[in-house]
């Protein structure tokens, strides 16, 4: 499974704390969080999302970050969003993951990049076809 599908897991992405906080002062409904499929990619610098989860979350990009992809460079907006692991106690806050139409395509909602991967010990088990995160 590992060799097939490469390390996933299940996630879900949410509004991050600051804008949930807004919500609730202003009465405001909060958005469901996304739930899908992530990929543990050590090959991106920064988490991306699917670009139908920002939608429904109604965030806001916060700026624009020059990406390499196979294509070319291109730039790609970023967003403010709440990873967190459904399987875990983890929960990973960022201004900066990059949204794309491209990953529902391949079965996932999101990329977890390094800079996510910085604050997580990634030991992947080739031989026994695991993988582990420890935060």
């Amino acid at each position: 499974m590992l060799e097939r599908f490469g390390p996933v897991l299940v996630i879900e992405i949410a509004l991050p704390k600051h804008l949930a906080e807004q919500y609730s002062a202003q009465e405001k409904p909060i958005p469901p969080p996304f739930r899908g499929i992530a990929l543990v990619d050590t090959g991106a610098s920064h988490c991306c999302v699917d670009s139908a989860a920002v939608k429904g979350l109604g965030v806001q990009p916060v700026g624009i970050q020059k990406v390499n992809t196979p294509s070319g460079q291109e730039d790609q907006l970023v967003y403010p969003v709440l990873i967190n692991c459904a399987e875990g106690p983890f929960h990973y806050q960022t201004n900066t993951a990059l949204a794309s139409d491209h990953l529902a395509q391949q079965g996932i909602v999101a990329l977890l990049g390094r800079d996510l991967l910085a604050n997580v010990i990634l030991i992947y088990d080739g031989p026994r076809g695991a993988f582990t995160l420890s935060w």
